[in-house]
């Protein structure tokens, strides 16, 4: 049984609860955004993600550019012991078996940062010749028999060398030999004085023909030597192709000091803009 002076209390207290109950669940009748609210929700959203993404693009191209810098400052250094060494540059031509095949005799390859010219497609065909003399692969082969300049080429992190062919393929039946490459998986390129600037006639911006390695122009090879390829080309940008792909990157050595090169986020040695070097060219031709 509730007395009298209880029921007043308790119907007062009810009294002064309701409006707060009232004012409570008319808060709670907009629980939800509208199909606007989301959709510039969604594009904030979009539009924060695509900065992102760019920029987390421009870091990871910025460390492998310093990835590729790294490696052609330890390739750089090495070239600098050779030469305190052995009393003179790397050797511009190499003897080397272009096969697995041990009884095949070795042949003269030129240490040039160039495309092989033998067989090549007529100057105005969109499909270039793939064969590009390996270069860094070659020099890797005369540095690792100088101690001094071993001792450097073993400190190049393991992920940055490859096995590859004296051509620059991966084609297991051809020689392959060590090979320097870059942090976007191409090989990095070693320019020798004698194969450097332009070989091949017309400017970079035009099309050119290979030359062949007996021109005076070239070392000359011993009487009982014979040639690995015929002929090379440094120059042309072949027309047709999407982009126009250079041979190489038209750069003289400064004071006869061979240099390294990889040819960038772009692959491509004639756009130069994104080229990293050891010592930048005196004369590039784009």
């Amino acid at each position: 049984m509730i007395l009298p002076e209880r029921k007043t209390r308790l119907a007062k207290r009810s009294d002064a609860d309701a409006p707060a109950q009232t004012h409570r669940s008319r808060g709670c009748v907009r629980a939800g955004f509208t199909i606007i609210e989301l959709l510039v929700v969604i594009g904030i959203i979009s539009v924060l993600a695509a900065i992102v993404l760019v920029a987390g693009g421009k870091v990871l191209e910025g460390g492998k550019q310093t990835s590729t810098r790294d490696v052609i400052r330890i390739l750089d250094t090495s070239l600098e012991a050779y030469i305190a060494g052995s009393g003179g540059l790397p050797a511009p031509l190499v003897k080397v078996r272009l096969t697995r095949d041990e009884n095949e005799a070795p042949k003269i390859l030129p240490v040039a940062d160039a495309r092989v010219g033998d067989n090549l497609p007529p100057p105005a065909s969109p499909t270039p010749s793939l064969a590009m003399i390996n270069s860094a692969g070659l020099y890797f082969l005369q540095a690792a028999s100088v101690p001094s300049a071993k001792s450097h080429l073993d400190a190049i992190p393991p992920k940055f060398l490859q096995r590859r062919s004296v051509t620059g393929s991966l084609d297991a039946a051809t020689n392959l030999i060590s090979t320097p490459i870059d942090a976007w998986g191409e090989p990095i390129r070693f320019v020798m004085p004698g194969f450097d600037g332009v070989i091949g006639g017309p400017p970079m911006s035009e099309v050119g023909a290979a030359v062949a390695l007996d021109d005076p122009g070239f070392p000359v090879i011993k009487p009982n030597e014979v040639w690995g390829i015929a002929s090379i080309r440094r120059n042309s940008y072949v027309t047709g192709a999407s982009p126009p792909y250079a041979d190489g990157d038209g750069g003289k050595c400064v004071g006869k000091r061979p240099y390294f090169y990889s040819a960038g986020e772009d692959r491509n040695p004639g756009t130069t803009t994104d080229n990293v070097y050891s010592i930048q060219p005196t004369y590039m031709v784009n």
